[in-house]
């Protein structure tokens, strides 16, 4: 499992590689350039002719670094400078006289940026590093616009210039990189949108700073490695009842598929029994799309606008459903009927994992206070969702998931999985980043799948944190593999759950190897 380190963190573990341990500040900006180096001969052939744009900064003196290094291995390169070299200054001002005798195309581009060199195969990015926290401004601002319009694959050093290391927000003009080389451990911009979008490519690169001086926690990113430990075992001597039964409260009227595609989820997450609590109107539909999980009907609202979805009435059923299970799952496809709150409330205090999502949030939200959950649970916002709980616009949890995921996990006690494009997953053991997936995910359903695949988990024992990261890993590499099949535009969430097979097998498949 990869840990992020924000930009804060890593000048501080430099400058005590610096002070304490003796290490020369040069030798990892030279350690640096070669790494960016070896990334850019992996785009660029050998021998050919690239540009690399400096700022007056360390991030700059990695790429004036770089430019020499690449010199010497027989290519050819011209360097933008943003600033006049005198206003250059510490390591950077080295790099820069040492490129000054190397037979390197120097222009500085303080006033006019010049044509770019019809032969140049590449460019590095070297303006600005992790640290940015404003916009791009005057030339580096034209440069970073020139990068972009040369339509040629670039090479970012650290982070692409532009964007912010912390929180990956571009607040301006923003270089989009093919390839990006940070250091020593990624950082939290190159996940977080719209910063990933504009990484490309993530290496990050040994620089020479030892793990063990590094006491900082960071994020956790998960990658495949990190999936087979937490699937539940499947003891071969286990039955239905050894993996766990969930309930799954969903549908109504025009949703009965929220319903099965939910407990179609659990099922596939290895649950098993599956039971479906659902409006009596629609127990029929749901036994037909979901046969191998069981369903109980619940008592409607009255008849006629408002049928076909819970009420208040069925607040003791769904009470008496619970009886026996191992996990509950809450929300898809409900609707917003008034009594929904009323009907869900009592299962607020449930001793059972609960997975909450959907229609259940926002019955959540309504309330004049959310609950402090005394028992495990997983609350699956989206941004939306996310604002209205927290009374919050939604671009504003948008721009700082992090942050919002954490002040509902402290309000809530729960486990917090804000959904998107990086599914941001905070619990009591800190905060997760998942990254698979891919926008083909973006339609209807593909919520519900993921609620019933925790819940599933949860029902086999897994603690909710676990389970969220496990569900959110395989739900997103379901919706990759699906995507390589049908395209991501074709696919739905019928699709998304008919992957989900391969991507456990995948999982299994690593667990078991040697």
């Amino acid at each position: 499992m990869r840990h992020t380190i924000t930009p804060a963190e890593m000048r501080a573990l430099e400058n005590e590689a610096f002070a304490r341990v003796g290490i020369p500040s040069l030798l990892l900006m030279e350690h640096a350039a070669l790494a960016v180096t070896d990334a850019l001969g992996d785009v660029a052939p050998a021998g050919s002719h690239a540009l690399f744009v400096c700022g007056p900064g360390n991030n700059g003196g990695d790429g004036c670094a770089a430019a020499r290094l690449w010199t010497q291995r027989g290519g050819r390169a011209t360097v933008w400078l943003s600033a006049a070299p005198e206003a250059f200054r510490g390591d950077a001002a080295v790099q820069a006289r040492l490129l000054a005798h190397c037979g390197v195309h120097i222009e500085v581009c303080a006033e006019r940026i010049p044509p770019l060199p019809g032969d140049v195969r590449a460019v590095v990015d070297a303006l600005f590093g992790t640290g940015l926290r404003r916009a791009l401004e005057g030339p580096a601002a034209g440069l970073a616009r020139a990068i972009n319009g040369a339509r040629l694959p670039v090479i970012a050093v650290d982070i692409a210039s532009g964007i912010d290391g912390a929180d990956g927000r571009m607040r301006g003009e923003a270089v989009r990189a093919d390839v990006t080389v940070t250091f020593h451990r990624p950082k939290p911009g190159h996940y977080l949108y719209p910063g990933r979008e504009h990484t490309g490519r993530l290496i990050v690169a040994d620089i020479g700073l030892r793990a063990a001086w590094d006491k900082t926690r960071g994020h956790r990113v998960l990658e495949r490695a990190d999936i087979p430990p937490l699937l539940p075992p499947r003891p071969r001597a286990g039955h239905k009842g050894t993996f766990g039964h969930a309930l799954v409260i969903a549908g109504s009227r025009g949703m009965a598929g929220a319903a099965a595609l939910c407990a179609g989820a659990a099922l596939r997450a290895g649950a098993g029994l599956v039971t479906v609590a659902c409006p009596e109107s629609i127990l029929p539909v749901v036994q037909q799309c979901a046969p191998c999980a069981m369903a109980i009907g619940l008592p409607e609202e009255d008849e006629g606008r408002k049928g076909g979805r819970i009420g208040p009435r069925a607040a003791s059923r769904l009470l008496e459903a619970t009886a026996g299970k191992d996990a509950v799952a809450m929300g898809p496809g409900l609707g917003d009927a008034p009594g929904l709150s009323d009907a869900l409330s009592s299962l607020w205090a449930l001793p059972l994992p609960k997975v909450i999502d959907a229609d259940a949030l926002g019955a959540l939200a309504r309330g004049d206070a959310l609950p402090m959950f005394s028992s495990p649970a997983v609350l699956t916002p989206h941004p939306g969702e996310m604002g209205r709980l927290l009374r919050a616009p939604a671009a504003e949890i948008a721009a700082d998931p992090v942050s919002a995921a954490a002040a509902l996990r402290d309000r809530t006690g729960a486990t917090v999985l804000l959904k998107g494009a990086t599914t941001v997953i905070a619990g009591e053991a800190g905060t997760t980043f998942n990254i698979t997936g891919c926008a083909g995910m973006a339609t209807g359903g593909s919520g519900d799948v993921l609620t019933g695949l925790i819940a599933g988990l949860c029902a086999q024992g897994l603690p909710p944190y676990e389970a969220s990261a496990a569900g959110a890993w395989l739900h997103g590499r379901a919706g990759e593999l699906c995507a390589d099949r049908l395209s991501q535009r074709a696919m739905t969430a019928a699709d998304l759950l008919a992957a989900l097979p391969d991507a456990l097998m995948e999982a299994e498949a690593n667990k078991n190897s040697p």
